[in-house]
C-alpha cells in the first residue's frame, strides 16, 4: 500500500477555537522541507500527547483556544499544546499524565506542563533516534 505525502494533506487553517470548526491541520516539516523521520512508537505517542493535551484543555481548562504546535530539530520532534484556560496544577495534573510520562521516558523523550497566565502548556520531546 502506497504512503501518502504529507504535500497532500490539508493545509492549515491557523488556531481554533470551540466557537469555530477546525477546518484542518497539517505537521510542520523539518529544517530542509523533509518529513521528519520518526519510528511508530514516537509518533503514536506525540499523537497521544495532542489528543490528550487538547482533550484536558477542553474538559479542565475551560479554553478558549487551543494551540498546536509540532516542531521539527535535527535531534528531536517536540510537540506543544498550549491553552488560554483557567491554568492547572502541575502536580495534580501529571498525575493524571502518568502513562503518557513514562511512555515518553520510555523514548528517551520527557513531558512537562507548566502553568501559563493565562492557561497551560504541556511540552513533549523526543529524540529523533
Amino acid at each position: 500500500m502506497p504512503k501518502a505525502s504529507t504535500a497532500e494533506w490539508p493545509q492549515p487553517s491557523g488556531r481554533w477555537s470551540p466557537a469555530s470548526r477546525p477546518r484542518s491541520t497539517r505537521p510542520s516539516r523539518g529544517p530542509s522541507g523533509a518529513e521528519p523521520e520518526l519510528d511508530l512508537g514516537r509518533r503514536l505517542a506525540l499523537v497521544r500527547v495532542a489528543e490528550e493535551g487538547v482533550s484536558n484543555a477542553l474538559r479542565h481548562g475551560l479554553a478558549a483556544q487551543i494551540d498546536v504546535v509540532l516542531h521539527v530539530a535535527p535531534d528531536e520532534v517536540r510537540l506543544s499544546v498550549r491553552d488560554d484556560g483557567i491554568g492547572v496544577d502541575p502536580a495534580a495534573a501529571l498525575s493524571g499524565l502518568g502513562r503518557l510520562t513514562d511512555r515518553l521516558e520510555g523514548l528517551g523523550g520527557r513531558l512537562v506542563l507548566t502553568p501559563m497566565e493565562p492557561g497551560a502548556e504541556l511540552v513533549a520531546r523526543v529524540p529523533r533516534g
